[in-house]
């Protein structure tokens, strides 16, 4: 059950398809900023900044009992997002980047011949199935305005700290979503069958984020778990997930593969 389950998260999908209120408290004095009183603020606020900044590092890991899958790359989010990323540990790794419309995904030599005509990379447009699945995804994972759009919807502040994460000083917000108001925004990365599933039934996704002093977000959790249990994707394992940014602002490349090592990305045959 737990590649399904990874798979419905959109974590290790490129991967498959090539194998096969106002501020309510002053700051610190210590560099924190200081801390929001309700979820729609912050994100507002965050929001604003991430818009400015339009680009970073990011990484993942997504937990499912004892499975794991991580991703490491940057992003640009500037009207048309662009990403890149290297998914996976060594030696079963995958490069997967979207920019200009299209989806590009490093294929194994081992299956090149029946998944892209022989070449290193396959293509699959983003508005076609396979693209808009993966970006949807994909999107969702690594776009902070998607996560801060979803605290903004259905997002309430438990509790909230100033703290120091990795050396910085930082605000830890812990944030409880309701995915009975997220189903606009989940449409495209749902299946609609699975949608009505959580349509009226008291899902509850356990959220932290940490603001930097510029209030961009550094990292953010959702523990998943009675999500794909309502999903009928998961058994009872655990499902976490955490991303984490660095490097706000810094220019990034991300540029398609050279188009003579690019064939049509299509399931193994």
């Amino acid at each position: 059950m737990k590649k399904p389950v990874l798979a419905a998260c959109g974590l290790a999908l490129a991967v498959a398809l090539a194998a096969c209120g106002a501020r309510t408290t002053g700051g610190s004095g210590d560099g924190a900023p200081a801390l929001f009183g309700n979820a729609q603020d912050l994100a507002r606020a965050a929001s604003a900044k991430t818009g400015q900044a339009k680009t970073a590092k990011v990484g993942y890991d997504l937990t499912v009992g004892s499975e794991r899958i991580s991703a490491q790359g940057v992003a640009r989010w500037d009207g048309e997002k662009a990403l890149r990323l290297v998914v996976g540990t060594p030696p079963a790794v995958e490069t997967m980047i979207i920019t200009d419309g299209s989806l590009y995904v490093q294929v194994p030599e081992s299956v090149r011949a029946s998944t892209t005509s022989g070449k290193p990379w396959g293509k699959a447009p983003a508005d076609s199935d396979v693209g808009r699945a993966v970006a949807a995804r994909q999107s969702r994972a690594t776009d902070p305005g998607e996560t801060l759009d979803r605290m903004r919807q259905a997002g309430t502040i438990d509790r909230s700290e100033q703290t120091v994460l990795d050396g910085q000083p930082v605000t830890h917000y812990w944030i409880t979503l309701d995915l009975s108001k997220m189903i606009q925004l989940m449409q495209g990365e749902v299946a609609p069958a699975s949608l009505d599933k959580l349509r009226g039934g008291n899902v509850r996704v356990p959220t932290e984020i940490w603001l930097n002093s510029d209030l961009l977000p550094v990292q953010l959790t959702e523990d998943q778990t009675v999500m794909m249990q309502a999903l009928g994707q998961t058994g009872g394992d655990h499902v976490g997930f955490t991303v984490k940014y660095t490097d706000w602002g810094t220019p990034v490349d991300i540029q398609a593969p050279p188009a003579d090592q690019v064939g049509d990305l299509h399931p193994p045959r």
